[in-house]
């Protein structure tokens, strides 16, 4: 990253968020559409994909809680109603993982019961786990998991 210009840092420094090991992701598919909300209808997941939390009705807006994406500075959000959180913080996911496994264990229970047309596009590495963990086999890996515990900087 240090060989790119001014102009792409910044691009990076926008739209990437960090992974549990600290590698930037640049979402530059269709997922860099997902916005934020503190009533986010996705959720991550420690398997490296995203679960929809409740219901998404045609043409609504696929939405995230950025405090879950390791962002590396705090910064303001618009208010929502049901919500007191008016910040996105670096550490939000200390905070707020119990409430985010709620929902996706929750959401996991209907996993096999609704059709998963890019369950193909899962990691290979996780496809079993997935599988036990939606089946109720397995308990479910925290989204703890996905918090990364090093230094949060941006691309400089």
């Amino acid at each position: 990253m240090q060989g790119l210009d001014q102009i792409h840092r910044a691009i990076l420094n926008k739209y990437s968020y960090r992974d549990a090991q600290g590698n930037f992701v640049l979402c530059w598919d269709n997922s860099r559409f997902v916005n934020h909300s503190f009533a986010s209808s996705l959720v991550s997941t420690p398997y490296n994909f995203e679960l929809a939390v409740r219901d998404i009705h045609p043409g609504e807006e696929l939405t995230d809680d950025y405090g879950y994406l390791n962002v590396w500075e705090p910064f303001e959000a618009l208010p929502e109603p049901g919500s007191t959180r008016t910040r996105v913080l670096p550490d939000d996911l200390l905070h707020f993982h119990a409430e985010w496994d709620a929902k996706l264990r929750a959401a996991f229970r209907h996993f096999n019961r609704v059709e998963q047309p890019l369950l193909p596009l899962l990691d290979p590495q996780y496809q079993s786990t997935v599988a036990a963990v939606a089946a109720a086999r397995q308990p479910m890996d925290s989204i703890l998991n996905c918090y990364y515990r090093g230094e949060a900087v941006p691309v400089l």
